[in-house]
């Protein structure tokens, strides 16, 4: 994990990132997908990276 600290609209944020090198996506209980579909809208994009 690593925390950073960075400033928008003169507001000072934070932001707690788990960094990895791999990761497994799982399936809810029953084999119906839990995740995003193609359908879903992106991420909103507000983060400084």
């Amino acid at each position: 994990m690593q925390t950073r600290e960075y400033e928008k609209d003169g507001v000072k944020r934070y932001t707690t990132e788990i960094v990895g090198e791999k990761m497994q996506m799982l399936s809810a209980k029953g084999g119906a997908g839990g995740g995003r579909s193609s359908d879903d809208p992106p991420f909103p994009n507000d983060e400084p990276f």
